[in-house]
C-alpha cells in the first residue's frame, strides 16, 4: 500500500511538472500571410473610433459647458436688472410716500386750524392729484 501511495505520487509530480513543458513545445496556431498586419490595421481602426469618439464626447461637454456658463451669465444679468429696477421702485414708493405723508400733515394742520376758528383754514382745498 505504501509503495503504491509512493507510486501515484511521483506519477502525480512528473504529470504537474511535465504539463509547463508540453504546453511549451505545442506547435504554435499557424499564422496566416498578413494576418498579423491586418490585426495591427484592425487594432488601430477600432483605436482611431474610440478617439474620434473620445474627441465627440469632449466637443460636446465642452459646447455645453459654453452654454451653461453663457446662461449663467444671462441670469446674473437678469438678477442684476432686476435688483436695480426692484431698487427704483422702492425709490419711488418712498417718494410717493413721503409726498402723501407731507399733504397729510398739511391737511391735519389746516383741519387744526379750522378747529381753532381760522376761518380761511376751513375752505377745502383741492387735491392736486
Amino acid at each position: 500500500m505504501n509503495m503504491l501511495i509512493r507510486i501515484l505520487a511521483a506519477a502525480s509530480l512528473a504529470a504537474a511538472s511535465a504539463a509547463p513543458a508540453l504546453a511549451q513545445n505545442a506547435p504554435n496556431k499557424p499564422v496566416a500571410p498578413g494576418q498579423e498586419a491586418a490585426e495591427r490595421a484592425r487594432t488601430a481602426e477600432l483605436n482611431a473610433e474610440v478617439a474620434a469618439r473620445n474627441d465627440a464626447a469632449a466637443a460636446s461637454e465642452a459646447s455645453a459647458r459654453a452654454d451653461y456658463e453663457a446662461a449663467v451669465a444671462r441670469r446674473a444679468e437678469a438678477e442684476a436688472a432686476y435688483e436695480a429696477a426692484l431698487a427704483e421702485h422702492g425709490s419711488a414708493v418712498a417718494e410717493a410716500e413721503a409726498a402723501h405723508q407731507a399733504r397729510l400733515e398739511m391737511w391735519r394742520a389746516q383741519v387744526t386750524a379750522c378747529e381753532n376758528g381760522v376761518r380761511l383754514a376751513c375752505v377745502p382745498v383741492q387735491p392736486d392729484n
